[in-house]
């Protein structure tokens, strides 16, 4: 129904986007305290340890890693392995990969950033920008295709963190350094344009007042409801539908329980926006610069 609704098998966003690993048994205990170490060697964790994580295909895990739920914002890693080999043997300089409150951003051969928001134990990210130098295949479309791939999320007993995706994993070590975000219009500046799979010359238009927001599809206010808007969230009440002359009822519903849903937000600072209700994914963009993609919501 939406372009950017996503599964866990699928890459449903198609744009381009730590220390040695240990591959061998660790020697510490994984509880409360992942990182805490144990005089005596213990299992590997178990993933009924961290509820709510994803754990399908947990086979493509390395031995140690156990899945986690995504727990990332604001912390730098150094990307240390690639499907299990050393990054050292395969690429000279430090690869990086900085999650901020909204931004994901990473630097390989090439520097690229964009929006990622939660999706269930894991992350999506909206197209993402990147520097155009020439490059090898390595590392920059290993790591894009991991970042953009809604990667299981796993960590070991020290602490290291494992993304993997069906083809591929990323080993990473934690550094110090917290990622620098510009700020986002005010949400309320100018509407969002909503890039929907049926939007057509008429996309679904959301905006923000007082406490409130609307939707129009096909006509004011097809959607409203109450709103906060912090930590992330988009904390929606008494969200309903009206009686709308539309051609698109079902997709209308479908966007109503998604807003009903609280979605998971991010906003960047060219006015683009990423939602998340666990499940699908749609992306935005807010129309302060360029009103005319919104012109179509205006009442007459």
């Amino acid at each position: 129904m939406f372009p950017w609704s996503v599964r866990p098998n699928l890459l449903a966003l198609g744009a381009c986007f730590a220390l040695a690993g240990c591959d061998a048994p660790p020697a510490a205990k994984a509880d409360a305290d992942p990182v805490a170490a144990s005089p005596t060697p213990a299992p590997a964790p178990s993933a009924s340890n961290f509820p709510g994580a994803r754990t399908e295909g947990t086979k493509q895990l390395d031995y140690g890693f156990a899945p986690i739920t995504f727990d990332m914002a604001m912390t730098s890693w150094l990307v240390v392995r690639i499907d299990g080999k050393p990054m050292n043997e395969m690429w000279d300089d430090p690869v990086t990969v900085q999650f901020g409150t909204s931004t994901l951003s990473w630097n390989g051969c090439n520097a690229h950033r964009g929006l990622y928001v939660q999706r269930g134990g894991t992350f999506a990210t909206g197209p993402l920008t990147a520097t155009t130098t020439r490059c090898a295949p390595m590392p920059d479309g290993v790591i894009a295709s991991v970042l953009a791939g809604q990667p299981m999320i796993a960590q070991n007993a020290e602490g290291k963190i494992m993304l993997a995706t069906a083809a591929h994993r990323l080993t990473l070590s934690q550094i110090d350094g917290s990622p620098r975000e510009s700020a986002a219009p005010a949400i309320d500046r100018a509407p969002f344009r909503l890039l929907t799979e049926d939007g057509g010359a008429r996309p679904p238009i959301l905006s923000f007042e007082k406490g409130t927001f609307a939707v129009w599809v096909d006509c004011p206010g097809a959607i409203t409801g109450k709103v906060s808007v912090s930590q992330g969230r988009m904390k929606t009440a008494h969200v309903a539908m009206r009686a709308c002359d539309t051609h698109r009822p079902t997709a209308t519903n479908a966007l109503k329980e998604f807003f009903a849903a609280s979605p998971a937000i991010s906003r960047g600072p060219d006015g683009e926006l990423l939602l998340s209700d666990g499940d699908t994914v749609i992306g935005g963009n807010q129309c302060y610069t360029d009103t005319k993609p919104c012109a179509h919501a205006v009442a007459k």
